[in-house]
């Protein structure tokens, strides 16, 4: 309904100023909330300049058809010095008694009214952004669906039931947005399945919508260097680097790129950082691996890949990551 049905004292303009901002189509709104203040300002500041619309009293009509003019004009010939009537200052006090009170209730409404609308608007720009990104910024927690989905995935995963995983994986997808842990972890499933270009496109969806995952990155540098893709491996490590200086597994695959690059010295300076930040890390030992299999020490790899692979902190990928390596090394592995 028109906002006059509620508070008859809204002025038109002002009226007019709400409609259009409560329209149902958004073409027909105004285009920004400052265009909305600036419309909203404009009728209020006309109201208050605005005279009151009294009638002021007219003196009765004279015998004979006189016009109003020479009505009014008779009182100033007959009776100069009482130019202005007794009875003016009595309603003169009234309309002055009456309208500070008028002009503080229509103040008073038009600034609730004013604050209605400013949360409406709010509500309206709210409503354009997509679901997606709304879950996102907010960082909305998985339904209890989704979380009993990928519960489910990390017990079938567990299991090595790596197919019913990935399934759990998509169906927790279409119930909330996925943590970055979960697109961490489907990856690792789909790797394993050596299927490393489902598993890298995975990771840039998780990326898509957590830009700033510190997990995420670390996964798809793990993710380049496996499939040699040194330089884009190299900005992700740099990325970690610098938003984390003493991020011990992202020392450590630094060292797998320099390595990889030939830079053994600077390879084998970057495992010590990592292994001084955690003296356990199995990534770190993994790199170790790497150094010593790049300088033609196999027997001290295949002693440093056993170690970081039968870690208990040894992710999936790491350890899928290791046989494929021990199936190029000329020696065959121990185990």
């Amino acid at each position: 309904p028109p906002p006059t049905t509620v508070n008859p004292d809204i002025p038109p303009a002002l009226e007019r100023a709400l409609l259009k901002a409560l329209a149902k189509e958004p073409a027909d709104r105004y285009a920004s909330a400052l265009d909305l203040v600036a419309a909203i300002e404009d009728a209020v500041t006309g109201a208050a300049l605005a005279p009151p619309a009294r009638s002021a009293p007219q003196p009765a009509a004279a015998p004979g058809g006189a016009d109003e003019e020479e009505v009014s004009a008779q009182p100033v010939e007959a009776a100069p010095t009482e130019a202005v009537p007794r009875s003016s200052p009595p309603a003169q006090a009234v309309s002055k008694e009456r309208r500070p009170r008028r002009l503080l209730l229509a103040v008073g409404g038009l600034a609730l009214v004013f604050a209605v609308i400013v949360g409406v608007v709010i509500l309206l720009t709210r409503s354009t952004a997509s679901p997606a990104t709304n879950a996102v910024e907010s960082g909305q927690e998985a339904t209890p669906v989704a979380s009993e989905r990928l519960q489910l995935a990390r017990q079938l995963a567990g299991a090595g039931k790596i197919k019913e995983a990935l399934e759990q994986y998509t169906l927790a997808a279409t119930e909330a947005p996925l943590p970055p842990s979960a697109y961490v972890e489907a990856a690792q499933l789909l790797v394993l399945k050596d299927d490393m270009e489902s598993a890298m496109a995975l990771v840039e969806q998780g990326l898509a919508a957590w830009p700033s995952d510190p997990a995420l990155h670390l996964a798809n540098a793990q993710l380049l260097l496996a499939a040699d893709q040194w330089e884009a491996a190299q900005n992700e490590i740099a990325w970690l680097l610098e938003h984390d200086p003493d991020l011990p597994s992202a020392h450590a695959y630094m060292a797998v790129y320099l390595a990889n690059t030939g830079d053994l010295d600077a390879a084998q300076a970057e495992v010590e950082a990592a292994l001084r930040l955690d003296p356990e890390l199995p990534e770190a030992l993994f790199a170790q691996g790497v150094v010593y299999w790049k300088a033609g020490r196999p027997r001290k790899a295949l002693v440093a890949f056993e170690q970081a692979r039968s870690s208990p902190r040894a992710s999936l990928f790491l350890k899928a990551r290791i046989r494929s390596l021990m199936e190029h090394m000329e020696e065959p592995a121990p185990w």
